[in-house]
């Protein structure tokens, strides 16, 4: 299951030049899937960031990591509080 901590999948800009990330469309993230090529498309033909910020792929740096332990004790914003 690839899914992101907070349930939003990561789009935009990687820090390498002309690397770029639409992932973690897991659950009802697959609903992002279609916009999130739409958001990358005019990323990069027309240069236009409309890229929503809670599905930006600058939170890669500040969502936490699951290591190890429970996971059902992470927030998820698509599920909280169901486990």
């Amino acid at each position: 299951m690839a899914f992101t901590v907070d349930g939003f999948p990561f789009v935009g800009r990687l820090t390498s030049p002309n690397h770029y990330v639409l992932s973690g469309l897991c659950g009802m993230g697959h609903s992002y899937a279609l916009e999130g090529a739409r958001w990358l498309y005019e990323l990069i033909v027309n240069g236009q960031d409309i890229i929503p910020p809670y599905c930006s792929s600058d939170r890669i740096k500040n969502l936490p990591v699951y290591a190890k332990g429970n996971w059902r004790t992470i927030h998820e914003a698509w599920n909280y509080g169901v486990h």
